[in-house]
């Protein structure tokens, strides 16, 4: 008996070490010929997102008459995620109807929403739609429904389309002037209500920069003021609750501080709002960032701030504030590169951790560049940075940017990062793994980049089930194809 047990512990061991010695890896991959037209004239799939039961969802062009497509026309398809079987396939419009420019797709708890522009009659312009479908691809309506509510199309008008973190709910917020247009659009592609409103401070040269909703519908807005001021101004975070036409506001104020540099907002897992960003003006040592970014200044970043708000029916309230250093190893080693050049910023929430994402992203002299990342661990009570990493990386193209930057997503506790080493060189196609605790960090090389095989699109990627991530890649452009690629973890 103690043998046999013995035996099984030991199959148990071996297995555990058999699966962890396979940990992050490609498990399937292929090349997929483009018929009828050029891959390069109509673009690259877009937007893998998960379908379920084993499936992804994603959008390619294809043209009349090839594997069943009746009509040339972007259609939205679901494949196997290790065996690429397709599973189904949909016109994003049908035969007849006005196409769309497609710019996203959304998927929310029970649909996928294909975002994108379409001509309206009324407004005698391109005015924002969606299309939904349901999660097995069946189409809610035979056409669009027009999302935005602009009264006319202007030039200096704005954008975002967001939904809440359980995906119950999307918006589409549109500004202008001191305008701002609410559309909010339900599990099931029906809208729950539409608005223009004035935020409050809008007359005050306040400008929306960030835009939430959460999964009881409320929409919040992150501003900051857009002229310059020899004093410092504070962000201002407004909420606004539509079935009751209600606004709550509070003021971020940072004392001391001069100005506040990339400012992400944020649900935390209990839907706690976070507002993270850089701090400058405070004086020390810090980052010189902005060194090689097109645009006209350079500022020292010597710190973090995090608050943390609490979201109640009748308040708005801090329970958090905190201030970190940057990390000297982070000032150290941009020292020696004649400073940074962090233009942007993400922030990653799940059950087990915050991390705050920045990136080395800029234009100079007409080349496109992503190097280093920079992460950080965010405790989700305090806000305190609980540990930092630095990634370093040479991405660059002097035609665009569409194969620079990484695929990242929360995975069995650890955060996953995907990219290329290398762009513009031989390199790598490599995955982090951060544990969101501990910032424990563990690379692996998923494959050889030498004959660029991977060329990867990282905005069109994404993690797709509890294990897997499936990335699009460019192919053989000699032979018109495209390739995908799946990560199991």
């Amino acid at each position: 008996m103690r043998s046999l047990l013995s035996r099984i512990l030991l199959f148990l061991f071996c297995s555990a070490l058999m699966l962890s010695a396979k940990a992050q890896y490609i498990s399937a991959e292929q090349v997929f010929p483009v018929e009828g037209y050029s891959v390069f004239q109509m673009g690259y799939p877009l937007q893998v997102l998960p379908a379920g039961q084993g499936n992804f969802a994603f959008l390619e062009f294809w043209a009349e008459g090839k594997q069943g497509r009746r009509v040339a026309n972007y259609y939205l398809q679901a494949y196997g995620i290790n065996d690429y079987v397709e599973h189904w396939f949909k016109p994003v419009t049908n035969e007849g109807f006005e196409p769309m420019r497609i710019t996203e797709m959304v998927k929310l708890e029970k649909c996928f929403a294909v975002i994108g522009k379409q001509y309206q009659a009324k407004s005698k312009g391109e005015q924002t739609v969606a299309r939904f479908f349901g999660l097995e691809g069946k189409p809610f309506a035979a056409e669009p429904v027009q999302i935005s509510n602009f009264s006319k199309i202007g030039r200096n008008q704005r954008e975002w389309v967001v939904h809440s973190p359980k995906k119950k709910f999307m918006a589409w917020v549109g500004a202008e002037g001191e305008k701002t247009y609410l559309t909010i659009w339900g599990n099931y592609g029906g809208k729950q209500g539409e608005k223009i409103i004035s935020l409050p401070y809008s007359e005050e040269k306040y400008e929306i920069q960030e835009v939430m909703i959460n999964d009881e519908g409320e929409v919040f807005f992150l501003s900051s003021y857009n002229r310059s001021s020899s004093e410092t101004k504070p962000l201002v975070l407004n909420k606004y609750v539509l079935s009751e036409e209600r606004f709550l506001t509070s003021l971020i104020t940072l004392d001391a501080s001069k100005k506040t540099e990339m400012v992400k907002m944020a649900f935390n897992f209990e839907q706690d709002i976070l507002i993270i960003g850089g701090l400058s003006g405070l004086g020390g040592t810090g980052l010189s960032n902005g060194a090689k970014v097109e645009r006209g200044d350079i500022s020292v970043i010597t710190h973090i701030f995090c608050q943390r708000l609490e979201n109640s029916k009748d308040e708005l309230s801090i329970v958090a504030d905190s201030v970190s250093s940057i990390p000297q190893k982070w000032i150290d080693y941009f020292a020696e590169k004649g400073g940074s050049n962090f233009s942007t910023a993400e922030i990653i929430v799940s059950r087990e951790g915050i991390s705050l994402l920045w990136e080395e992203r800029y234009e100079a002299k007409k080349r496109y560049y992503c190097y280093a990342l920079g992460i950080l661990g965010i405790d989700s009570e305090s806000g305190g940075v609980t540990w930092n990493r630095l990634i370093a990386k040479r991405q660059r193209d002097q035609n665009s940017d569409q194969f620079l930057s990484y695929v990242a997503g929360v995975n069995q506790g650890k955060l996953r990062l995907v990219y290329l080493s290398e762009r513009g060189a031989r390199g790598n196609l490599m995955c982090i793994s951060i544990d969101m605790v501990s910032g424990e960090r563990k690379d692996k090389i998923l494959a050889s980049n030498e004959s660029a095989e991977y060329l990867i699109f990282p905005r069109s990627s994404s993690i797709v089930s509890g294990r897997e991530m499936v990335l699009v890649g460019m192919g053989n452009p000699s032979q018109n194809n495209y390739k995908l690629i799946t990560i199991t973890f």
